[in-house]
C-alpha cells in the first residue's frame, strides 16, 4: 500500500498492471475519479480500439517490467474543478510552500507557459488554505 501521490491521504495498492502495450497503476481509477486526472490521448485511443477491456489478459507487472513515467511526472495533481489540495494537512502545506519559496523543488521540467501558470495557481490555492 502507498498513500495517494496527490496527497488526499487515501491508501492505494501500488501494483502495476499491463495489457502488453501499456502499463498503469492498479489504483488508476482513484486518480481518475478523485483527482480528475486526464489520461494521454494515445492510451484512451488504445483502450477504445479494444473490443473489450482486456481484464482477462491484463496482468500484474513484475519487477522487471520497464515503465515510462514521463507522463505521470508531468501531472500537476489537481484540477481547478476538483482540487485535492484541501486534503493536505496544514503542516504539509507549510512544508511544501517553504521548500517552494526557497527553490528546493526542481520544476525544470515545466517548460510551457500553461504548466508554469498551473504551478502558480496551485501555490496560490495552497496559500489560501492557510490561516
Amino acid at each position: 500500500m502507498e498513500t495517494c501521490l496527490f496527497g488526499c491521504g487515501q491508501n492505494l495498492h501500488i501494483t502495476g498492471c499491463t495489457d502488453g502495450t501499456y502499463y498503469w497503476p492498479e489504483s488508476l481509477v482513484h486518480y481518475l475519479a478523485q483527482h480528475a486526472v486526464r489520461l494521454p490521448d494515445e492510451f484512451v485511443e488504445h483502450i477504445q480500439q479494444q473490443p473489450l477491456f482486456p481484464t482477462g489478459t491484463a496482468a500484474a507487472a513484475d519487477k522487471n517490467t520497464e515503465a515510462d513515467f514521463t507522463w505521470w511526472k508531468t501531472q500537476r495533481g489537481w484540477h481547478p474543478a476538483a482540487s485535492s489540495l484541501q486534503y493536505l494537512s496544514k503542516p504539509a502545506i507549510r512544508d511544501f510552500l517553504r521548500r517552494y519559496d526557497q527553490g528546493h523543488i526542481d520544476y525544470s521540467g515545466l517548460s510551457s507557459a500553461a504548466d508554469k501558470a498551473a504551478l502558480l495557481r496551485m501555490t496560490v490555492e495552497l496559500r489560501e488554505l492557510l490561516p
